[in-house]
């Protein structure tokens, strides 16, 4: 590299929306952005504009600029279309980076996307602030400069044009790296599930767990990763508040360890590109249980147990074969260290 080139990744400025670590920091975006954060330096500035303060802290090697905007709709929408394109223009940026489908209709900045899908809003009455987002965000579709998608997942249909990238997981979750012994008073043996929690999925999870937990025993548990305070009733209407239960980690090393002690992890929701419970399971070297479904599939080739879609008994078939058979839990683990050898960081 000469020198001219050096001195122009000096004064080059990446900016990356920061708005899911400071209003989902443990959703796929959040995880994501964070990944995206520990990459190592390749020289350009990079800095990460918060809507308002974060759980999850991003690296000392990122500057980090707070411009409080409140949570709701309207001030999702300024945020999107207003404050973060003209912060990342007054800063000077060559690049804005997003974790969702939001980009500015006028940013005059050219955005680089990667997909970890948030692309729809819940399944209900939208308000005119939110109607008026989302139909903001279509129309600055054109100005993505590029989307990057992982080489293991087969391309959608997009006009926006692809850059191929390693998948890739945050570097707390791979077993090579230093364990945060989990603070959390678990039993020894427990089943971590991390969503979605929909009332159909959940209502599917609890009637597999409520299939296998008899034969569990007292010692096995199937933990709720961040289970939604309204959803409790469910655990209640279905007697399984003794052998369920619901943990809430407060930072990063906190969740990577959930995910590296638990004996066996579940998903029932569709693989993402980007920053999803599959990617952490895989990445932890995890016996996964999961949805039989293309992308998932495709991601973790054979080592995964993929299950039916709405079919509970062979979901807790599932869960009580990888607990009872440690050969063929030790067999997915090992498959799954296999899958991310080539992972990027």
């Amino acid at each position: 590299m000469t020198e001219n080139q050096k001195a122009d990744l000096k004064s080059a400025l990446t900016v990356f929306d920061g708005w899911p670590l400071a209003y989902a920091p443990f959703s796929p975006a959040g995880l994501h952005l964070l990944t995206l954060l520990e990459a190592p330096p390749d020289g350009t500035r990079r800095l990460v504009l918060l809507p308002g303060p974060s759980k999850l802290v991003p690296p000392k090697s990122c500057e980090v600029m707070l411009y409080p905007t409140g949570s709701t709709p309207g001030g999702r929408l300024a945020w999107e279309q207003v404050r973060l394109p003209q912060q990342a223009r007054r800063h000077g940026a060559n690049k804005l980076v997003l974790t969702r489908p939001t980009p500015p209709v006028a940013g005059q900045v050219p955005c680089v996307y990667w997909p970890t899908g948030e692309e729809d809003l819940p399944n209900r009455q939208r308000s005119l602030a939110e109607r008026l987002r989302l139909a903001l965000a279509a129309g600055g579709q054109s100005e993505l400069q590029q989307m990057m998608w992982p080489a293991d997942l087969p391309l959608p249909q997009s006009n926006t044009p692809f850059k191929i990238q390693p998948p890739k997981s945050h570097p707390l979750f791979y077993e090579n790296n230093p364990l945060e012994v989990s603070t959390e008073p678990l039993v020894p043996t427990y089943i971590l599930y991390a969503g979605p929690y929909d009332a159909h999925n959940l209502r599917l999870l609890l009637a597999g767990w409520s299939w296998a937990a008899p034969s569990l025993g007292d010692e096995t548990q199937l933990v709720l990763l961040h289970l939604p305070q309204e959803q409790q009733r469910v655990l209640d209407e279905n007697d399984l508040t003794a052998s369920v239960r619901r943990v809430q980690p407060g930072t990063l090393a906190g969740l990577a360890a959930l995910y590296r002690q638990a004996a066996a992890v579940v998903h029932l929701g569709p693989t993402v590109p980007w920053g999803d419970a599959v990617t952490a399971s895989l990445a932890s070297g995890q016996a996964l249980v999961a949805r039989d479904e293309p992308l998932t599939a495709a991601r973790c080739g054979p080592a995964a147990f993929l299950v039916p879609p709405d079919n509970p008994r062979a979901l807790g078939a599932a869960v009580l074969t990888l607990i009872v058979e440690e050969q063929l839990n030790g067999q997915l683990r090992e498959a799954a260290r296999k899958q991310v050898s080539d992972w990027g960081l």
